[in-house]
């Protein structure tokens, strides 16, 4: 008995969400966590955009850029935990066992995630999405949902430009 065609385009549509989940997943995972600095809560974050994106797939898989859609959708879901109160956990220095780390730059990452977790929750988003993510400014902006007077080229004070003169204030 031949599938209707309904069932086949939702099976084709479900096959479709599913290798592109599998494919970007485990960048979605470390994004969210380099956003929230806690391992748990960018898997809670992750499976809530995972809900979300299957329920709106029709939709979403018609984006412009669905990778973009994603990393909304993770910040999004970032600041709603950070507004609801619910990322509030106890961090201690205690990690658990884990194996050895065998890069010589395991330092410098424990380093970095400390100063990232020290950082506002937007803020780190826009250095993740930046400089993880190795977005454009336009594109971290907007996927940070900053407008464009807010967006500054970090670019300008690493090469050692002098800084744009400020602008006069109106009298």
């Amino acid at each position: 008995m031949p599938l209707s065609r309904g069932v086949a385009e939702r099976a084709a549509a479900d096959a479709q969400y599913t290798e592109y989940v599998r494919a970007a997943s485990p960048q979605w995972r470390r994004t969210a966590y380099l956003m929230c600095g806690d391992w748990h809560q960018s898997d809670d974050i992750v499976q809530r955009v995972l809900t979300e994106l299957y329920r709106n797939w029709p939709r979403a898989r018609r984006a412009d850029n669905l990778n973009a859609l994603v990393r909304t959708m993770l910040l999004r879901r970032l600041i709603d935990d950070r507004r609801r109160g619910s990322a509030r956990v106890l961090l201690t220095d205690l990690l658990p066992e884990r194996p050895a780390p065998t890069a010589a730059d395991a330092t410098e990452r424990l380093d970095l995630v400390a100063a990232l977790r020290q950082i506002a929750p937007r803020q780190r988003a826009v250095l993740v999405l930046r400089f993880f993510q190795d977005l454009t400014v336009e594109e971290t902006g907007a996927g940070a949902g900053l407008r464009a007077r807010h967006r500054q080229e970090p670019d300008r004070q690493r090469a050692g430009d002098p800084a744009p003169p400020a602008r006069p204030r109106p009298r």
